[in-house]
């Protein structure tokens, strides 16, 4: 599958400190255009057919997505549903948004093209008035809209580093609210605009899983982690999932309003780009840029200890822009976390098949 992120505007007014956009780029309001909306559809369409995939993932991104209009909104779904129904491949849409603009006018639109949606709900950089109890009462409204209207909604949290010390009551917050899954992503720091004293290391964030893992897992929580669903697949079955084993680089393609492609959205506003969607799909993939990474990430980014892992088959390094500097025998594969499932699972394969079974529920 390609999954294609069209970020319609970089706009957002909700001020996350660990966001990735610059600043300046936060408050730009241009929209993409449909000349370009459509160069994106045919650059994602000529992409997914030159490497030999069926399937077209578009998730709407930004910014954020409902600070748009609705007409805008509707225009653009309306627009890239006929566009893609001419493609011959199998398509989906997704949305990621704060959810704190969402208001009952977005619904009709949202309905009729996804079933739920995806939002970031963190525990210190976002705020209301410097308030993070406020942001999380304006949130849980938002979900109960959603909600009220057939709309599931996912969370992603991103922890710093002190909720990675903690992060018991960050798993207690999701499950009292009624959550059945979380994800919990990798704070980057891949932009120098991005504030690091907070950002967790490998290690902080192996401890992260590990502590979710017999906190979720080993108490039989009824609660989905999906890093560790992902982990637990490379662990038992040897398969590549998520961040284990990813293959994000060629997979991914990333548009920014004006055209601007990348294949990472952590890392479009802080490199040139590969390309722009106006131009043909070999100058995308001729690119020096993505060439760069391509081979970053197959080449460079495993380290010698790589080659002796154990895991190297399903993880293949973890994420290529994750600093994979290796401190204590930790890397950006977390290898510790993956040591303590492999000896969970000989010890409680029981819990293992059920907490699995949970799993499937939801992925």
């Amino acid at each position: 599958m390609i999954i294609s992120y069209f970020k319609l505007s970089n706009y957002c007014n909700v001020g996350c400190s660990m966001c990735y956009i610059p600043q300046e780029d936060r408050h730009d309001k241009t929209k993409m255009s449909e000349e370009t909306l459509r160069d994106a559809i045919r650059t994602t369409v000529e992409y997914a057919k030159r490497v030999n995939k069926s399937q077209i993932l578009i998730v709407l991104h930004g910014g954020e997505v409902l600070s748009l209009s609705v007409h805008y909104l509707k225009k653009s779904f309306e627009f890239l549903e006929t566009e893609l129904s001419k493609s011959n491949l199998s398509y989906g849409f997704a949305v990621q948004s704060s959810l704190i603009p969402l208001k009952q006018t977005h619904i009709p639109v949202l309905k009729k093209y996804i079933r739920s949606i995806g939002s970031s709900m963190d525990f210190t950089g976002r705020t209301i008035n410097g308030s993070n109890e406020a942001y999380k009462k304006l949130w849980l409204d938002k979900v109960d809209l959603a909600r009220s209207n057939n709309l599931s909604v996912h969370p992603i949290t991103v922890p710093n580093k002190n909720e990675c010390d903690n992060i018991t009551p960050v798993i207690d917050f999701f499950m009292a609210h009624g959550f059945k899954s979380i994800n919990f992503e990798r704070y980057n720091t891949f932009g120098t605009h991005i504030p690091t004293d907070d950002a967790p290391t490998n290690q902080d964030y192996s401890n992260m899983l590990i502590d979710a893992f017999d906190y979720v897992v080993k108490d039989n929580k009824s609660i989905v982690i999906r890093q560790i669903y992902e982990a637990l697949t490379g662990v038992i079955k040897g398969k590549s999932a998520g961040r284990w084993g990813t293959t994000c680089m060629q997979d991914f393609l990333v548009f920014n309003p004006d055209g601007k492609i990348n294949a990472c959205p952590d890392k479009i506003d802080s490199e040139p780009a590969y390309s722009y969607a106006k131009f043909s799909v070999d100058k995308l993939m001729s690119s020096k840029v993505r060439q760069f990474w391509l081979k970053q990430s197959r080449l460079h980014h495993p380290h010698h200890n790589c080659m002796q892992c154990e895991f190297r088959h399903f993880c293949r390094s973890g994420c290529p822009i994750t600093s994979n500097k290796q401190i204590d025998d930790v890397c950006s594969g977390y290898k510790p976390f993956l040591k303590h499932i492999q000896a969970f699972i000989k010890s409680e394969p029981q819990k293992v098949k059920e907490y699995m079974n949970l799993c499937k529920t939801i992925y």
